[in-house]
C-alpha cells in the first residue's frame, strides 16, 4: 500500500514539475512576443519620422525651386512680349478679335511652353501611403501569423517608403497652373500676372508629411499591440455567436419567406430603423458581433441574441418588399387544383376551422402576419357563413394566407403558410415556375373535383341541379404532371426520386347529390360496422381511393403513390361552413390539415 502511494506521489509531483516547466516555456514565448513588437514598432517609428523630415526637406526645396524660378521667368518672359503685343494692335481700349486670338497664344506660349511655366507641383503620394497603411492594418488583422506578418509590415513599410521617393518625385508630380488668364485691360495691357493660390498651402504640405507618417507607424504599432490583447477574446465571442446562430437555425429550421417572389432566405436584409438604410449583412461577423454601427450612428442588432427580428424591418433581399414576420419556423402548404375545383373556399374554410376547433381550445395564439391578410380572410369567412362565395382568384394574384402561432412552449413562433394560385397556372410548368415555394413545401394538397372525371360527370350529369355545380375543366392527371414537371425542371427533384413529404388527395364538393353517403360520413361510419379494426380516417382513406381507381383514374393514383412516399385520401366540402352544408352533417376540411400537420409538427395539433 505504501508503495502504491510512493508512486502515486511521485506520479503528481512529475505532473506539478512538467506543468510549471511549461508554464514558464510558454511565459518565455509571450515576453519575447512583446519584446519583439515593442521594439519593431520603435524601429518603424524611428524609420516614420527620419522618412518624414527627409520627405519634407525634399519638397521644400523642390517647391520653392518651382514655384519661384519658373513664376519670375515667365513674369520676365511675359514682360519682354510686351512690346510684341502692342504692335499687334493692344492699344486704348479697344481689340479686334483677331489680336485676341494673338493674345490669346502668346500668353499660352509663355505660360505654358516649359515643364514648369505657370505651375506649382503637388505631391500625391500622401493618400497613396495611407491606403498602403490601410491594406497593411486590414492584413494585420486577418492575419493568422500576427507576429511574423507584422514585422515584415513595419520593416516593408518604412524601407519601402524611403527607397521610393527618388521614383516618386520622377512618376507623380502634378503640374497644375499658376496663372490661369491675364485680366484683359480696356485700354492698355496690364503687365502684371494675376497668379492663383496654392490648393494647399506650403506648410500644411510640409506639416503632413513631417508628422503624418510617424503619427500614422505610431497609430498602426499601438493597434497591433491592442489587437493581441483583445483578437482573442473577440474571436473566441464571435465563434460562439456564429456557431449559435447556425445551430438555432439548423435546429428549429428558421428562415423567411418573401410574400412577393416567394424566395427563400436564411439571413434576410434589414433596415434601420433611423435613416432607412437597408443592410444586407446583418447577421454576426467579426467586425459586428451582435450589434452593427449604421452610417446614421444608430446600433442596428445583427443577432439572434439581440433580437435582430423584432427591432429592425426585415427586408427581402431580393425585391426589397417588406417582411412583416422573420426569424421564425415557416410551414408551407401548396394547394394544387385547376380552376373551379374550390381552392379559396378550401383554403379559408380550412383556416377558420384550425382557428376555431384547435387553436383556441388548445390555447395556442394565433395572428394574421399581415393587416392585409387578416382582412381579407376576415371577408371570407363572413360572406361564407352567409352563403356568399368567393370569387375566382385571378390568374396573376396569389392568395396567401400567413398565420402566426405561438405558444408559451414554443422556442420559436410558427407561420403556416397555404398559398393558392388560379387554375389556369397549372397548364404550364413555366406559369409554376414564379412560385419559390413548390421547392421548400412542407406538404402538398391535392384538390380533386369528382366531377372533372368523365365516368363521374357522365353518371350525375342527368342530375336536375347539375349545371349548378361548377365544375373544373382540368384533368387530374395533367395537373399533377405539370406539378411533377416544375419540381424536376427548377428544383433539382429526379425523376426516380420519391418525395418525402406528406400529401394530401382531397375529393372536394362531399355537399353535392350523393357523394356524402358513397364515400362520406354515412359511407365511413357503414364501413367501420363492417370491420371493427378500421379507424376513421383508414375507412375514409379506402373508401376515397376506391371511388377515385373506380371510376378510371388508376393511371393517377398510380403515378402519385410512385412519386410520394406518404398520400392519404379525404373526402370533404369546401363549403361546409354555409348555412346549407351545416344541417347534411358534411366533413369539413380541417381533418386533411391535421394529417399534415402530424406528419410535419405534432406541436400544433396537440
Amino acid at each position: 500500500m505504501e508503495a502504491i502511494l510512493i508512486v502515486i506521489g511521485i506520479l503528481i509531483l512529475l505532473g506539478i514539475i512538467g506543468f510549471i516547466f511549461y508554464a514558464l516555456i510558454y511565459a518565455i514565448k509571450i515576453a519575447f512576443l512583446i519584446v519583439a513588437v515593442l521594439l519593431l514598432g520603435a524601429i518603424g517609428i524611428v524609420c516614420g519620422i527620419v522618412y518624414g523630415l527627409i520627405h519634407s526637406l525634399l519638397l521644400f526645396n523642390v517647391w520653392f525651386t518651382a514655384y519661384f524660378r519658373h513664376f519670375h521667368t515667365a513674369i520676365r518672359y511675359a514682360n519682354e512680349q510686351r512690346n510684341e503685343i502692342y504692335e499687334l494692335g493692344y492699344s486704348g481700349a479697344r481689340r479686334s478679335e483677331k489680336s485676341d486670338e494673338n493674345f490669346d497664344a502668346i500668353i499660352s506660349d509663355a505660360f505654358e511652353g516649359g515643364n514648369f511655366f505657370g505651375r506649382y507641383i503637388s505631391f500625391g503620394s500622401f493618400g497613396n501611403i495611407i491606403h498602403l497603411f490601410g491594406m497593411l492594418i486590414y492584413s494585420v488583422i486577418y492575419s493568422i501569423y500576427f507576429v511574423i506578418y507584422i514585422s515584415l509590415c513595419f520593416c516593408v513599410g518604412c524601407v519601402y517608403s524611403i527607397a521610393y521617393t527618388p521614383y516618386f518625385y520622377w512618376k507623380f508630380f502634378v503640374v497644375r497652373r499658376v496663372f490661369t488668364s491675364f485680366s484683359r485691360a480696356r485700354g492698355a495691357l496690364r503687365s502684371e500676372a494675376r497668379t492663383v493660390v496654392p490648393h494647399h498651402n506650403i506648410w500644411e504640405q510640409a506639416g503632413l508629411k513631417a508628422l503624418g507618417y510617424p503619427m500614422m507607424v505610431l497609430f498602426v504599432y499601438i493597434h497591433s499591440v491592442l489587437f493581441i490583447i483583445v483578437f482573442p477574446f473577440a474571436l473566441t465571442a464571435f465563434i460562439l455567436v456564429w456557431s449559435y446562430e447556425r445551430l438555432y437555425k439548423l435546429f428549429f429550421s428558421t428562415f423567411a419567406i418573401c410574400p412577393s417572389c416567394y424566395i427563400k432566405m436564411s439571413f434576410p436584409s434589414y433596415m434601420c430603423g433611423f435613416c432607412h438604410k437597408v443592410h444586407d449583412d446583418a447577421r454576426p461577423f467579426f467586425t459586428h458581433i451582435l450589434y452593427k454601427k449604421c452610417n446614421c450612428s444608430h446600433k442596428l442588432p445583427v443577432s439572434i441574441l439581440s433580437h435582430r427580428s423584432t427591432v429592425n424591418k426585415c427586408i427581402c433581399t431580393s425585391c426589397r418588399t417588406p417582411i412583416e414576420a422573420a426569424e421564425n419556423k415557416p410551414l408551407c402548404i401548396p394547394v394544387i387544383g385547376g380552376p373551379s375545383v374550390g381552392k379559396t373556399c378550401f383554403v379559408t374554410s380550412t383556416l377558420n376551422s384550425y382557428i376555431e376547433q384547435m387553436a383556441l381550445p388548445n390555447s395556442l395564439q394565433v395572428k394574421f402576419a399581415s393587416s392585409s391578410a387578416a382582412k381579407q380572410f376576415k371577408t371570407l369567412s363572413d360572406d361564407m357563413k352567409k352563403g356568399i362565395l368567393p370569387p375566382k382568384t385571378q390568374r396573376t394574384k396569389l392568395f396567401d394566407m400567413n398565420l402566426v402561432i405561438s405558444n408559451g412552449k414554443f422556442k420559436v413562433d410558427r407561420m403556416l403558410n397555404i398559398y393558392d394560385i388560379a387554375g389556369e397556372n397549372f397548364g404550364s410548368s413555366d406559369k409554376l415556375a414564379q412560385y419559390n415555394y413548390y421547392g421548400y413545401s412542407h406538404g402538398f394538397v391535392f384538390l380533386i373535383d369528382p366531377f372533372s372525371i368523365k365516368a363521374v360527370a357522365a353518371e350525375y350529369r342527368k342530375q336536375k341541379d347539375y349545371k349548378k355545380v361548377r365544375t373544373s375543366i382540368t384533368d387530374l392527371s395533367d395537373a399533377f404532371d405539370i406539378l411533377i414537371l416544375n419540381l424536376e425542371k427548377y428544383y433539382g427533384i429526379k425523376p426516380d426520386e420519391i418525395i418525402n413529404k406528406p400529401c394530401a388527395v382531397i375529393i372536394n364538393k362531399l355537399d353535392a347529390f350523393d357523394l356524402n353517403y358513397r364515400i362520406g360520413s354515412v359511407a365511413i361510419s357503414a364501413l367501420i360496422d363492417s370491420d371493427q379494426r378500421l379507424s376513421r380516417g383508414e375507412a375514409e382513406n379506402i373508401l376515397c381511393r376506391k371511388f377515385l381507381e373506380d371510376y378510371g383514374t388508376a393511371g393517377f393514383l398510380m403515378k402519385l403513390e410512385h412519386k410520394f412516399r406518404h398520400v392519404q385520401y379525404f373526402a370533404c366540402s369546401s363549403i361546409s361552413n354555409t348555412p346549407d352544408v351545416k344541417q347534411k352533417n358534411i366533413p369539413g376540411t380541417l381533418k386533411s390539415l391535421t394529417w399534415i400537420l402530424e406528419n410535419v409538427d405534432k406541436s400544433l395539433v396537440r
